[in-house]
């Protein structure tokens, strides 16, 4: 979408190259960016863990204690990416339209209200807590 932005004229690069570097950063929070590779990781071992013969004389119990913890882990990461859908799309960097813009912030929100990862997401205060800082003081001479 930005390369047709950009060839039909949708969108005009600034004359300064200034600035313009920051634009195409992922500024999700770091664990919402972690989910995918978390579902992937989980996925494989489970995949790796059911495919696979074990040796005679092995312990079965860690292995398949730790595949249903996988299992359960693939799928609660599968759930916060289908909940929070509007945060893994990649939306066009140049000419965002503004739903979009509202729905991701909705929706990054709702992440910060959630149980489990909630107060582990940072951000979201924005300038609460600028009231509290010293706002400097007078000189006397």
């Amino acid at each position: 979408q930005d390369g047709f932005d950009l060839f039909l004229g949708a969108y005009q690069p600034d004359g300064a190259p200034i600035g313009s570097g920051q634009q195409f950063v992922d500024r999700r929070p770091l664990l919402v960016q972690a989910v995918p590779y978390l579902l992937g990781f989980c996925v494989f071992f489970v995949l790796i863990s059911v495919s696979t013969t074990r040796v005679p004389d092995s312990t079965v119990w860690p292995l398949r204690a730790f595949t249903l913890l996988s299992t359960s882990v693939a799928g609660w990461s599968g759930r916060f990416m289908w909940t929070y859908g509007s945060l893994y799309v990649n939306w066009p960097k140049l000419n965002t339209p503004q739903w979009a813009i509202e729905a991701y912030e909705d929706t990054l929100n709702k992440v910060r209200r959630d149980p489990v990862v909630g107060r582990f997401v940072g951000g979201g205060k924005g300038d609460a807590r600028l009231g509290t800082l010293e706002e400097g003081k007078k000189r006397r001479e």
